[in-house]
């Protein structure tokens, strides 16, 4: 490997890393506001005992195992009904 390879490389390297740390922030950003979300959802359901349909649907987002792109649409439908 010539020196034009491993400078081309640790370019690479380097532009992969920022990359990196670019989603890793985006990644915090979104979980703290879905921890935000989490948190106002609970409050809600405790004052209204958990009866709340909307509520119940936030829940069943929040706390799927896997998102489902196919229903996500259904979701969406249903929230603005």
């Amino acid at each position: 490997m010539d020196s034009t390879q491993i400078i081309k490389l640790t370019n690479e390297l380097t532009k992969l890393h920022v990359a990196l740390d670019q989603i890793e922030k985006e990644r915090d950003f979104y979980f703290e506001r879905l921890r935000k979300v989490e948190e106002l959802v609970m409050e809600r359901s405790d004052e209204i005992g958990g009866d709340d349909p909307f509520i119940k649907q936030l829940q069943d987002v929040m706390y799927s195992p896997e998102v489902s792109y196919l229903g996500k649409k259904d979701f969406y439908c249903e929230m603005i009904k």
